[in-house]
């Protein structure tokens, strides 16, 4: 029997186990499609039942923003996998983990401002994002010059790094998180493990 299988599964639980299991397939490097399908399952769960939980309209500039990317392209390889009525045809000519690394945000940001929780694996990802891309993060500089100068130089090594060292940090930082909930981080208290 596998896990869970006599527990019911919220909307919330089964957007979270499919965004967790994307999360460590991603770092896993594995099918990026599977990644995408996964992910973008999950997407879809939160977004819909974001302005069913919350009332602050997050949705609305969620989804402009997606405009500004173009819904249809962001849609295009969840839909390619899943319809062939119309497409029967159709080719996708390339795909790449890094197609998936929106979507992955976009869910973990849902998940979290719906919890208020993340996983050890949506930290580890949020955590990972935010040390790649500082100035997008509009992170404020830390006040102790010398260790925001190490910081930066730190970032610059990391982007300079292969993508394996880079995946080998994101399981690494699950398994940090696991073994330590409490710690502070980027991203929110961690969730309590319920079944991976």
């Amino acid at each position: 029997m596998s896990k869970g299988a006599d527990t019911a599964i919220t909307k919330i639980e089964g957007a979270r186990r499919q965004l967790d299991c994307a999360i460590r397939l991603y770092f896993e490097d594995d099918d990026s499609l599977a990644i995408h399908a996964l992910a973008h399952a999950a997407f879809k769960v939160l977004f819909d039942l974001y302005p069913k939980r919350r009332s602050d309209r997050f949705d609305y500039h969620l989804s402009d923003l997606i405009n500004g990317l173009g819904w249809r392209q962001f849609n295009h390889v969840p839909n390619f996998l899943k319809h062939s009525d119309n497409d029967a045809e159709e080719v996708l000519f390339s795909h790449s983990a890094d197609a998936v690394v929106t979507t992955l945000g976009f869910a973990t940001i849902l998940h979290h401002r719906i919890t208020g929780r993340m996983t050890s694996e949506m930290r580890a990802f949020d955590t990972l994002m935010h040390i790649m891309h500082p100035e997008e993060f509009q992170l404020p500089p830390d006040p102790d010059p010398d260790f925001e100068a190490v910081f930066r130089q730190s970032v610059t090594f990391l982007k300079r790094g292969s993508r394996d060292a880079l995946l080998l940090m994101g399981k690494t930082l699950i398994t940090f998180y696991r073994d330590h909930p409490s710690v502070g981080g980027f991203g929110a208290p961690r969730e309590p493990e319920a079944d991976a």
